[in-house]
């Protein structure tokens, strides 16, 4: 399973090595273990920063011209993130249509 870098970041335990948007993680010469907490760390808000890193890339993006009520719950936070909203990882699909929804007017 791979992942792509959906916010900018510096792995300090991999010879500060930087992460820019779209980036495949991990890098192919990293040398980090890649624990399940750590990929936890990276995937939610659940961070120092409170914002997720990086996205499996099996998670497909939302296409642009579909209404947000057809999105799914994955989609959703796709938008969300790559509109700089904040949201709960827990949160339910309706929430964050919600705050989809907010964010576009």
């Amino acid at each position: 399973m791979g992942y792509k870098v959906i916010n900018t970041f510096v792995d300090h335990e991999d010879n500060d090595r930087l992460y820019e948007v779209g980036d495949p993680y991990p890098h192919k010469d990293s040398k980090r273990e890649q624990t399940d907490e750590w990929k936890e760390t990276l995937e939610t808000n659940k961070n120092s920063f409170n914002v997720p890193f990086i996205m499996d890339e099996d998670v497909r993006e939302a296409d642009e011209d579909k209404p947000l009520n057809k999105y799914t719950k994955e989609e959703l936070k796709v938008h969300l993130n790559k509109n700089g909203v904040s949201f709960d990882e827990d949160a339910k699909k309706d929430d964050l249509l919600t705050l989809a929804k907010n964010g576009e007017e």
